[in-house]
């Protein structure tokens, strides 16, 4: 996907660098250090710094812009010769296996699988926990090869995005979903967002600041309501999970899941869901949704 996008700007710009770059500030201004380009060292003072340098963004370290965040690692491994049913993703709320968030099997086909988790550190440790000691993971990988490690970081948050002629775009933005932890398409959205903006600060004198309160009226409550049900999902313990498992099946929740569930827009079902259980169970209902404001 990096590559698509760099070919996609190379037809519009002058020249691309990766990894060449520093942020810094001067005044009142970001202006862009390049590093080492053709054994020369260039200053570049754009009108607009784009900071859509992920996770580990300097961009929102060196603005120091407002927020609070908490950074979860990633590990994952790739299996063939795996026999799944490709219509189903597995998903595992134990605390055995991640303690802060879930771990899971994701078919990429008939006998192709993603296996991975995320957590606060550990995590390769955590992930061949789960292979070697889950019922469901032993079954499925049995006979199964490795093909592909990958490991990463996310970030899980609410943050402004704007400082001076510094915007924050996607991971370095905590556009991420906190319940799910997909930040594709919240990302997608901000970028669309921010050209539109950008085009506006340099055609009509707009106010970049206008980025900030666009993206956040788009799916800013997404993100801050999904924060409120994650505070909760970390107070559960797995016998929790299980009560509340046993209830969705065993009652026409897991229909109302099917017909309505939405991946990109996920806390407005949560709350049905929340409320559903309630009816089911009014002590549970209380304990796992202390925290929510309706």
């Amino acid at each position: 996907m990096d590559k698509d996008i760099a070919i996609k700007a190379g037809k519009k710009c002058d020249f691309i660098l990766k990894s060449y770059a520093k942020i810094e500030k001067e005044k009142d201004k970001f202006i862009v250090n390049i590093l080492k380009y053709n054994n020369e060292k260039y200053t570049l003072k754009p009108d607009v710094v784009v900071g859509a340098d992920g996770v580990k963004s300097l961009s929102a370290k060196i603005s120091n812009i407002k927020g609070s965040r908490e950074i979860l690692s990633s590990c994952q491994l790739e299996f063939v010769n795996v026999d799944i049913d490709d219509d189903f993703v597995h998903i595992f709320f134990n605390k055995n296996y991640s303690e802060h968030f879930f771990t899971w099997i994701i078919p990429l086909g008939k006998d192709r699988v993603r296996v991975g988790l995320l957590d606060k550190g550990d995590s390769y440790r955590k992930l061949m926990n789960f292979i070697n000691n889950n019922k469901v993971a032993k079954e499925l990988l049995s006979n199964a090869t490795p093909v592909e490690f990958s490991s990463g970081a996310l970030p899980i948050g609410y943050m402004d995005s704007v400082k001076n002629n510094l915007i924050l775009v996607g991971d370095a933005a905590c556009h991420v979903k906190p319940i799910t932890g997909g930040g594709i398409y919240f990302s997608a959205l901000a970028g669309k967002i921010a050209g539109k903006i950008i085009t506006e600060y340099l055609n009509d004198n707009k106010n970049l600041v206008e980025y900030d309160k666009l993206w956040k009226d788009k799916f800013g409550k997404e993100i801050k309501e999904g924060l409120k049900f994650r505070k909760i999902f970390l107070g559960l313990s797995n016998k929790d999970f299980e009560t509340i498992f046993r209830v969705i099946k065993d009652s026409e929740i897991i229909e109302y899941i099917n017909e309505y569930g939405n991946m990109d827009w996920q806390v407005e079902i949560l709350k049905n869901i929340s409320i559903k259980l309630f009816k089911k169970d009014k002590f549970l209902f209380l304990k796992i949704l202390k925290d929510i404001i309706f």
